[in-house]
């Protein structure tokens, strides 16, 4: 499989002002100004959840957008949560949940449509299961020792079966598992953001018992998506306020060698969160290449390569991919030098 690069739109909830996301829809459904990203790409990808208010008009200029392009359609997934409604780790839980998850997205009327879906990154489930006070403002001392809602066995089998529900909805969909990294504990080693504890668990092993849980269970994983702020490498920045002590990217090096010695793809978020959240737009575009270049130079080899951005300010727009520093613009870099072999400009 040669490698492939997704363009991920920009969160329009999460930026500072109106006019950084004004041009959401126009993005999504009109590719006159980013024809070479749109022939180019190989997918566009949607945070799921960004889609209840979508108007019937709104999904179909998408799925027209997407047959004429040829793009391929991921959604990235975060809706996998606890309630004492239900038993933790259940097959009950994890359906209740999946419920909630559809009738944020678009999804039922894309497939009305005639527009599938390629790809289901399904972003922290763990962590979202076991840590339920995850989007609430908790210092850090209080989000990583209020106590877990669960325990992770049960965390994974709830994630198996909401899993499960995906695939019978979306056979054809291929399943990746993405991994809020720097968060994580690695192969025995403190959280990088949380030093002195495992912060949202051992990744390793969360992936290992993903594989065997999803494997007995009889659905295929494809892949596994680990983002890789370019700032987490270098450590400097806080987390919660606290100092980040860097070295990520040795991390996501050696985790990349594990996925793809076992079959599956990999895949990579480059960003950079500091420049993300403020700052120069020439900063982010410039941070993302450098991430991306380390990461190489350093032995990186990713099977897919997602341009994304989750931060309130950088990129300012999606378009157009013709003026500096847009989300389509930085995307085009990355395309000439994934595909063309290009130096990037930095």
């Amino acid at each position: 499989m040669s490698k492939q690069i997704w363009i991920h739109s920009l969160h329009p909830w999460l930026r500072t002002t109106e006019e950084q996301c004004a041009d959401y829809f126009e993005f999504l459904t009109d590719t006159s100004k980013w024809k070479y990203v749109a022939q180019n790409a190989d997918a566009v990808q949607i945070w799921g959840q960004s889609m209840p208010e979508w108007t019937d008009g709104q999904v179909k200029g998408f799925c027209d957008m997407v047959k004429a392009s040829g793009l391929r359609v991921a959604f990235e997934l975060c809706a996998l949560h606890y309630t004492d409604e239900y038993p933790a780790g259940s097959v009950e839980q994890a359906r209740h949940w999946y419920e909630v998850c559809l009738q944020k997205t678009a999804i039922p009327r894309m497939l009305g449509q005639g527009v599938g879906v390629d790809h289901l990154n399904f972003d922290g489930p763990l962590l979202r299961s076991m840590f339920t006070d995850l989007n609430k403002n908790l210092s850090r001392l209080d989000y990583w020792t209020h106590g877990q809602s669960m325990t992770e066995e049960q965390a994974v089998s709830q994630f198996v079966h909401f899993a499960r529900c995906w695939h019978e909805l979306l056979p054809d969909a291929k399943i990746n598992y993405l991994f809020n990294f720097p968060i994580n504990g690695y192969k025995g080693e403190d959280s990088i953001t949380v030093p002195g504890t495992l912060g949202s668990g051992d990744a390793y092993t969360q992936f290992l018992a993903i594989e065997s849980a999803m494997r007995e269970a009889g659905i295929p994983l494809y892949g596994v998506t680990l983002d890789a702020p370019y700032d987490y490498d270098a450590g400097g920045k806080t987390f919660f306020g606290q100092p980040v002590k860097g070295g990520l990217i040795d991390r996501v090096l050696d985790f990349e060698k594990e996925i793809k010695s076992r079959g599956y793809k990999s895949t990579i978020i480059f960003n950079c969160q500091t420049s993300g959240d403020g700052g120069p737009a020439k900063q982010y575009y410039e941070d993302t290449l450098k991430c991306i270049d380390e990461y190489e130079k350093r032995g990186g080899d990713p099977d897919i390569y997602i341009v994304e951005s989750w931060y309130p300010v950088n990129p300012r727009c999606h378009l157009p991919e013709s003026e500096p520093y847009t989300l389509t613009n930085l995307a085009a870099e990355v395309i000439r030098h994934v595909r063309e072999g290009k130096k990037t400009c930095i």
